[in-house]
């Protein structure tokens, strides 16, 4: 049986109100689909570990980062979906936005990421491999900055 962790650290961006309205009108809009199938309180998770980190405290910053609309892609929340693959089907999966790695906003996202960096001592990481700008040390193995947008049984094929 795996030991349950009763930690987790997260640093998320959240989606501007503003932001996250538009994209809520264009996916009900323009793709048809009903409120009940989109996530609420958009964010990209910058860093997570499923470890207590010692003398890390909650906190709130104002963080401004844009992202520029032809920097997005639409993506499947599931290994492999940021390519179509017949195995992966949208309507079954969150589906989401990525960001490309030659973004403008991806330097932005990589050193608040970093900020994380020197926190995973080998109490809180034990035998995995620190985090780095591709590569997390707890959950995903690619860190690929992304937001999710669309719940799963989303009725995407039905239109």
């Amino acid at each position: 049986m795996k030991a349950m962790h009763r930690h987790s650290v997260w640093a998320m961006l959240f989606v501007a109100r503003d932001s996250e309205d538009a994209i809520r009108r264009f996916l009900m809009h323009d793709m048809g689909l009903r409120s009940a199938h989109l996530h609420e309180r958009l964010h990209l998770s910058v860093y997570h570990a499923r470890r207590a980190i010692p003398g890390l405290k909650d906190c709130e910053e104002p963080i401004t980062i844009e992202v520029p609309s032809e920097d997005l892609r639409f993506m499947a929340m599931a290994p492999g979906g940021e390519n179509p693959r017949p195995e992966i089907d949208p309507a079954r999966c969150h589906v989401g936005v990525r960001i490309r790695r030659t973004s403008t906003a991806t330097g932005a996202i990589r050193a608040l990421r970093a900020r994380f960096y020197p926190l995973e001592t080998l109490d809180v990481i034990g035998v995995r491999q620190p985090s780095n700008h591709q590569r997390n040390a707890f959950g995903a193995r690619h860190f690929q900055p992304h937001v999710t947008l669309i719940r799963p049984n989303n009725g995407l094929n039905q239109t």
